[in-house]
């Protein structure tokens, strides 16, 4: 028998100025070289067996992406070839992982499928390039390589009884409950820190700028820049308000309250703001008027406004209004009368 030397450590205990010590020391020690031929057959047989599906991906993407090359860009087609026998390659890798699962029947029929979509490519390249049988050949590249693995599959995934397999999916389901209940405590843990914060006087986003490893100082930092990096904003100019005309009184105005308006107006157009109730300057229509036209209002409005027109008045609809006591668009049409025929010079 052969045997094999291997240095190891162990640990021992030391005693030094009265105290004991744990350390560990090594060792060499002889081991038996024991030869398993089956752990080397099933290792010779699993690289073969990627060698193959190697080839037949090689093979596969260079058929495909030459006979995509005529209507796609080279770059693309040849990608796009990698795809259809990568599909089969990943639905094998799939059935790997689920060897022990029933559900591990999915993507072996899954890898079939995408296997005869791959293999048709394949058959229809060499068909239109060199003939149909190159065209089956190449294609049956691919279904060795998936031939083998499903044999390596069938070595490789023990038979169960109907007992071991129960007992297998009750520890798989216990692990994958584990496994859920360790994703959702991580979860919780996340909410009660950002809530913890909140609690403490911060925010939302202060709460993940420190699960980010950024300290207070760091964020208020950060905000500042934020803050100087802002344009100004542009202050609008506030409209000015709109003042309402004085409305005319019905009777004789006081002379000192014109008066008084007559001050104001003048400190207004010092100051450049618009005359905003000219319109008391003048004196309401005396009932006389109406008298001299008989029972014709209209008439005696228009009279009215002429003659204050031929007095030199400077009138507008707003102000004629205000003498008239009517309307304004009562007041535009009198005015309009008066100024056309009326008696107006």
């Amino acid at each position: 028998m052969r045997y094999k030397t291997r240095t190891m450590q162990r640990p021992t205990t030391v005693e030094r100025g009265g105290r004991t010590h744990d350390v560990f020391e090594k060792v060499t020690v002889r081991e038996p070289v024991i030869r398993d031929a089956d752990v080397i057959v099933g290792r010779l047989v699993t690289a073969a067996t990627m060698l193959i599906v190697a080839i037949a991906l090689t093979w596969s993407i260079v058929s495909i992406g030459d006979l995509l090359s005529g209507s796609a860009p080279t770059w693309a087609a040849y990608l796009t070839a990698g795809a259809f026998d990568l599909a089969w390659a990943v639905a094998m890798a799939l059935e790997w992982l689920l060897r022990y699962d029933r559900r591990a029947v999915i993507p072996r029929v899954v890898g079939w499928l995408m296997l005869a979509v791959s293999m048709t490519a394949i058959s229809t390249h060499g068909a239109l390039h060199a003939g149909i049988w190159v065209g089956i050949i190449g294609a049956f590249v691919s279904m060795l390589a998936k031939a083998l693995w499903a044999v390596m599959m069938m070595v490789t995934a023990r038979p169960l009884s109907d007992i071991d397999r129960q007992v297998v999916e009750q520890r798989r389901s216990e692990i994958s409950g584990e496994l859920a209940l360790a994703t959702v405590e991580r979860e919780l843990i996340r909410t009660r820190k950002t809530t913890a914060a909140i609690e403490a006087g911060g925010s939302l986003i202060e709460a993940e700028w420190e699960a980010s490893g950024l300290t207070r100082a760091q964020l208020a930092e950060a905000v500042v820049s934020e803050v100087s990096r802002e344009p100004e904003p542009v202050m609008s100019p506030e409209p000015e308000p709109i003042r309402e005309p004085i409305p005319a009184q019905a009777h004789e105005p006081d002379r000192s309250s014109l008066e008084g308006i007559r001050e104001r107006l003048a400190q207004r157009a010092r100051l450049g703001e618009p005359e905003l109730i000219p319109a008391q300057a003048h004196e309401p229509v005396s009932p006389d008027h109406d008298s001299d036209h008989g029972s014709d209002p209209a008439q005696a409005q228009i009279d009215e406004l002429s003659r204050r027109l031929n007095a030199g008045e400077r009138l507008t609809k707003s102000s004629a209004a205000q003498i008239l006591g009517v309307s304004e668009a009562t007041a535009g049409r009198r005015l309009r009368e008066a100024r056309s025929g009326g008696g107006y010079l």
